[in-house]
């Protein structure tokens, strides 16, 4: 009898991991209260059984292939911030990134007991259904489901960015799945294909140039992917002649022709390498990277960098990230956060591809969706990217794990 209450509380506790777990995406889309505390609570739960039940997980942890590479990313984070100082934000900032460590620690742990991924799927198909019914509420009504405004989903931050993001992954997720698992019976294809075409059309409600330009290049290598493996070469020639009528809408409207943003970050890419220059091994800090480049612009001559039209573009001060995740993490981290980060990529790309069957097809196209965003857009150790970035990992290491 005890034995028997005793598997069910550990069962209660890991069904409360995943659920809050799964959870995560609603809470990138509400904003940082809202993620910060999912990630906490996730962890503090997952804390609480290991102490109740004496689990030994570090074993089992470790066996996993993301988390060594993890805490050597980890470890490049904290040699950085120790050699560097904590800058404006301060030490607390680079240290507690642990939280995010620790919550793909909780999911994946408690993935070896129970199905973890089933719930991480459900979320994945909820937060999807929320983000189109708040974007039509805010839209038909002016505020949405928390009473925010219109305003704040016209501009390129906060909910403007977060929740077509992540309606950019959701419908990525669910065309692949559409488009190319020929397990499903042809009626459930078609369902998720209207899941993902409502998907597209509204991302037209959103106008920003990196997260189109990820979508068509998503696109384009699943269809690329897919023609390799399975030598249907209609696919790829369906796909150029819709991408191409795409690209030329886009490229015809005035967001894609005016370039003011695109010279603007060739200045702050060029500043930023300037800054991993001049801190090759541990970079110059997460948290002090912005008075680190703005301490780099005022001492040195840099040259602004001039267009085509002859107009120099050069900042004093106000950049907050590199716009480009290549060079933030060498700005931040140097070479060997670089090289930790760049062995984590290469576990999450093998884990992505492995055992590509059913809804986990659809997994394949986010890679490159967020690289091609981390190319331009948001910086990695932004809270709510680094939350996606983290729920993207737990996804792509548990889809593969069957609970003992």
């Amino acid at each position: 009898m005890g034995m028997a209450g005793h598997k069910i509380t550990q069962e209660k506790f890991d069904k409360y991991v995943a659920i809050m777990g799964a959870l995560l995406p609603f809470g990138i889309m509400l904003g940082p209260s809202a993620f910060e505390a999912i990630i906490a609570l996730t962890s503090i739960i997952w804390i609480a059984a290991q102490i109740k039940f004496k689990n030994n997980s570090l074993k089992t942890l470790l066996e996993q292939p993301f988390i060594k590479p993890l805490i050597a990313v980890y470890i490049s984070i904290l040699i950085s911030v120790l050699l560097n100082g904590g800058g404006d934000k301060g030490y607390l900032h680079d240290v507690v990134i642990i939280r995010h460590l620790l919550f793909i620690a909780a999911m994946v742990e408690t993935s070896q007991r129970f199905p973890v991924f089933r719930y991480l799927f459900y979320g994945i198909v909820a937060g999807f259904v929320y983000a189109l019914l708040n974007i039509a509420f805010v839209h038909i009504f002016g505020f949405d489901f928390m009473g925010k405004p219109l305003t704040r989903y016209l501009e390129k931050e906060k909910e403007g960015v977060r929740y077509p993001t992540m309606i950019a992954f959701y419908t990525l997720f669910f065309l692949t799945w559409a488009l190319f698992d020929t397990t499903q019976k042809n009626k459930v294809r078609a369902l998720i294909s209207i899941a993902a075409i409502t998907g597209l059309c509204f991302l037209t409600l959103f106008h920003i140039r990196t997260l189109h330009l990820a979508l068509l290049s998503s696109i384009l290598f699943v269809l690329f992917y897919f023609m390799l493996k399975k030598k249907n070469y209609l696919l790829i020639l369906c796909g150029i002649a819709s991408l191409t009528g795409i690209s030329y809408y886009l490229y015809t409207t005035n967001n894609f022709r005016n370039l003011a943003s695109v010279y603007e970050r060739i200045f702050i890419w060029k500043t930023s390498f300037l800054l991993f220059y001049d801190n090759p091994l541990f970079g110059a800090g997460i948290s002090s990277y912005m008075s680190a480049i703005t301490e780099l612009i005022q001492k040195s001559d840099i040259k602004p960098y001039i267009d085509p039209s002859g107009i120099q573009w050069h900042l004093k001060e106000n950049i907050y990230h590199a716009h480009n995740n290549m060079l933030q993490i060498l700005s931040c981290t140097g070479i060997t956060g670089f090289i930790c980060s760049l062995w984590l990529s290469i576990v999450v790309l093998q884990s992505t591809f492995k055992n590509i069957t059913s809804h986990h097809i659809g997994f394949i196209s986010w890679p490159i969706l967020y690289f091609v965003i981390s190319f331009a857009g948001f910086s990695i150790y932004t809270g709510w990217y680094l939350a996606l970035a983290s729920f993207i990992i737990v996804c792509v290491s548990t889809k593969n794990l069957t609970p003992h």
